[in-house]
């Protein structure tokens, strides 16, 4: 299945990429122009392509600010943090299936890693969303996904996730032209023991690097899990989106709430780094 998949990728890789060069099976080395060189690779893996760009500025960052710089990223970008690895990484994960448009997808996942890279070096890039006047069918493209929801006045969707271990809930609203998918994880409001921000925080990195679609950002104290899609979201991707996010609240929700007020544990994780279990890597997992 992989080769059918190169077929279609690296046709598109050449066509959206500055320079693009295969360097191993399902494997290409890419440079994206957008005002300064972005360097980075994307893999075929399983039924996914995985964009990875490791910019020399992110080592060392706040990753308060990471997360902060993910609520506003464009697309499927996002900083996340490689178990095993002590320094943060962007990435994005685009399902490669009938009814999506990865040559799209792509073009807006290079686009993102650009704006990563100008926040990381400083420069100014406008972050706020693009509007698209003919908007998103919320119900119909949720219902398309095949996932129940409940219509709140406000005009967003609920959507029950499937975990397994307490109540979540997905929200679903309109930005710009983009779909957001969210689920709400802790408050942050820099009042907790720095050991304890500390962990939540890494603990967070590392489900965006674990689960694919999915990136932990933080926006008005909020601290969330989340999918955004932008552009006529297919339901094969709502789909993926609500899988993921179910995953990724079932292995990251409770273990959020004790790093968040227990700084022994807190410590002890920081100091573990202990790996994802194999049920997270197994629901839509790290790879390449």
């Amino acid at each position: 299945m992989n080769a059918d998949h190169d077929d279609l990728v690296a046709p598109l890789l050449h066509v959206h990429a500055a320079a693009c060069e295969q360097i191993e099976p399902h494997a290409w080395k890419v440079e994206i122009a957008n005002g300064s060189a972005v360097h980075g690779t994307a893999r075929v893996v399983d039924e996914w392509l995985v964009l990875e760009s490791t910019p020399n500025d992110v080592a060392g960052r706040d990753p308060w600010e990471l997360l902060g710089w993910n609520a506003a990223l464009p697309g499927a970008v996002k900083f996340a943090l490689r178990r095993g690895d002590a320094t943060p990484h962007v990435r994005a994960e685009l399902p490669l299936a009938a009814d999506i448009d990865v040559g799209l997808r792509l073009r807006q996942s290079f686009e993102g890693l650009s704006v990563a890279s100008a926040l990381l070096t400083g420069k100014p890039h406008d972050l706020s969303p693009a509007v698209d006047g003919d908007g998103i069918d919320l119900p119909g493209v949720c219902a398309e996904a095949g996932w129940p929801f409940v219509a709140r006045p406000s005009g967003a969707l609920a959507v029950t996730l499937e975990t397994g271990t307490g109540f979540h809930q997905a929200i679903l609203t309109t930005d710009g032209s983009a779909l957001r998918i969210s689920a709400s994880l802790t408050t942050d409001d820099a009042s907790r023991p720095a050991v304890c921000r500390a962990a939540v925080a890494a603990l967070a990195l590392r489900a965006s690097a674990a689960v694919r679609m999915v990136r932990a950002a933080v926006a008005d104290r909020d601290l969330r899990l989340e999918v955004v899609l932008a552009d006529a979201p297919a339901p094969a991707e709502v789909r993926h989106a609500l899988a993921a996010l179910s995953v990724a609240c079932r292995m990251t929700a409770r273990e959020t709430a004790v790093l968040a007020d227990d700084e022994t544990v807190a410590g002890l994780y920081l100091t573990l780094q202990p790996k994802p279990s194999r049920e997270l890597e197994n629901g839509g997992s790290e790879n390449g």
